[in-house]
């Protein structure tokens, strides 16, 4: 039997309807699987990629001014070496996808070379925060934020030397104020497995940067020069 012109569009229209309805049934789905996932993460996208803000305070057009000092034979007095390093966040660059700052400090003074402190003149080197370690391009660790494990710092001829994290913070005096610090012991291990006698201690204050580093020189119990931030400006 034929069907009539009104049956074939009756079957049109139902056809339509029913398409449209599956369309309309997937696309809900859709909807609905994809605000399930957005629910079902534990922050909005600016929290996810949101940065750990940094224990160091890494930002170019910072800058700080430090002089030595050296203990007058063995009393507690500390006199002026005469000595001073500017130190100044210039620039960034990129290496191996990491971004590092660039350091420039120039050193006057230091006549005398004493090894504690850079040779006279200008000195460039780069430096990142690296999951609390504050590192230079060549992998040499500076100091520690975080973590309680001994870390390495470098070789020489007479063993191998270490740092590590000390619990606990601690207030420091120095010219530029008054500071709440964390500290890195310096220590050497010799050749023959034995431990110096003293140490070296670096004291960095969160977001202001280094403010004292006691040497020892020759790693003995008391320390023979000092380090001192004088000024500073960080943003």
């Amino acid at each position: 039997m034929r069907k009539s012109d009104e049956q074939i569009s009756n079957e049109n229209i139902s056809l339509f309807k029913t398409s449209m309805m599956s369309k309309i049934f997937f696309l809900c789905s859709i909807a609905l699987l994809l605000f399930s996932c957005s629910s079902s993460d534990d922050g909005s996208p600016e929290d996810q990629f949101e940065e750990v803000e940094s224990f160091y305070p890494l930002q170019v057009g910072n800058s700080w001014v430090y002089e030595y000092f050296n203990r007058f034979i063995h009393f507690e007095e500390f006199d002026n070496a005469g000595i001073t390093e500017t130190v100044s966040i210039t620039g960034t660059t990129v290496l191996n996808g990491e971004t590092y700052y660039q350091m420039e400090t120039n050193t006057i003074g230091n006549d005398e070379n004493h090894p504690v402190a850079l040779p006279n003149g200008l000195q460039t080197s780069r430096v990142r925060d690296s999951l609390g370690y504050l590192v230079t391009d060549e992998g040499r660790i500076l100091f520690s934020s975080e973590g309680s494990m001994n870390y390495f710092v470098e070789s020489n001829d007479l063993g191998e030397v270490f740092g590590n994290l000390i619990e606990g913070a601690q207030d420091i005096s120095v010219n530029a104020g008054e500071f709440n610090t964390i500290r890195n012991d310096i220590i050497e291990i010799f050749l023959d497995g034995s431990q110096s006698e003293g140490s070296d201690k670096v004291f960095y204050s969160e977001n202001i940067g280094l403010i004292i580093k006691e040497f020892t020189g020759d790693f003995r119990q008391q320390h023979r020069w000092e380090k001192r931030l004088m000024s500073f400006v960080v943003n």
